[in-house]
């Protein structure tokens, strides 16, 4: 685990593309990932484009791999995007196109209300915050550092205290 100023890196970086990457499949589970249930399918159809019904459905193919929201770019999706196309709008335009931020936040929006998960925004952070300083069991040692073992765990979160009260990664 690394300190890169603020953030704590726990991911080696080969990790994190792994990680962060599309998934690479198979014919065969190519049709066992892009293969969905009459709701989800429902749901595409409340997409106006054909583009983005078929990037809702990649992004819920990948969401069953990878519980992450993934962004990428054509070139890492581009035989996905002609397999999901051509199964579930043979007569359709296929047109490439890739998605903007905005959209593709709208297409993970509609799958999060599926499922039970959610985005982490600023109330969760703080949630979070609390239940972790609630529940761990916490000591300052000499150095002004505040040491944290995880309940259940035996992995513990170094944190610089400062006079403020306030911690720092």
């Amino acid at each position: 685990m690394k300190n890169q100023g603020k953030r704590i890196s726990i991911l080696s970086l080969p990790e994190a593309r792994e990680f962060y990457s599309i998934p690479k499949f198979t014919h065969q589970e190519r049709e066992y990932f892009f293969t969905f249930t009459d709701e989800i399918l429902d749901l595409a159809k409340h997409f106006n484009k054909v583009s983005n019904r078929v990037h809702f459905l990649l992004i819920c193919g990948y969401f069953k791999v990878k519980k992450v929201s993934l962004v990428y770019g054509w070139k890492d999706i581009e035989q996905d995007y002609q397999y999901v196309a051509n199964r579930y709008f043979p007569h359709a335009n296929k047109q490439k196109k890739n998605i903007d931020r905005v959209t593709r936040k709208r297409l993970y929006d509609t799958l999060f209300s599926t499922t039970d998960y959610k985005r982490c925004d600023q109330n969760i952070q703080n949630s979070l915050l609390s239940e972790l300083t609630e529940r761990a069991a916490i000591y300052i040692d000499e150095t002004r550092h505040l040491i944290t073992t995880f309940p259940n765990t035996d992995k513990k979160l170094l944190l610089k205290f400062s006079m403020t009260g306030k911690f720092d990664l």
